[in-house]
């Protein structure tokens, strides 16, 4: 049986050149592999959350059983929420005395407008 490589002709040059040809390979393919199995990872998330909105669109009663989706929903009471939730509080409560004060203008009209009616 003969052999491809003659070792006897073997110089530093192409030892060097071997070396860097099979290294080559080496990382290459991990890093292929590594890339195929990161998009066969996504390829399959994206399936799942297909799967699951389908099954959401045909029983919406499973949402509030789903742990995933609870804890999706949830949100932290940090300091920009309370911030947030402060602004909005005073945010309503100056559309609510606005529209008392509405209200209370239109009942003044209302009676100043029955009486003279009468």
């Amino acid at each position: 049986m003969k052999s491809i490589i003659n070792w006897a002709d073997l110089d530093a040059h192409k030892i060097i050149q071997l070396v860097i040809i099979i290294g080559g390979y080496i990382v290459l393919r991990q890093r292929f592999v590594k890339y195929m199995k990161n998009k066969e990872l996504k390829q399959q998330l994206t399936e799942r959350k297909k799967e699951n909105a389908e099954h959401l669109i045909d029983r919406p009663e499973d949402l509030a059983d789903d742990p995933l989706s609870v804890s999706e929903r949830s949100w932290g009471w940090g300091k920009e929420t309370r911030k947030r939730v402060r602004r909005q509080q005073h945010i309503l409560e100056e559309q609510l005395k606005s529209e008392q004060q509405t209200t209370e203008d239109r009942v003044d009209s209302d009676a100043e407008i029955e009486n003279l009616l009468q």
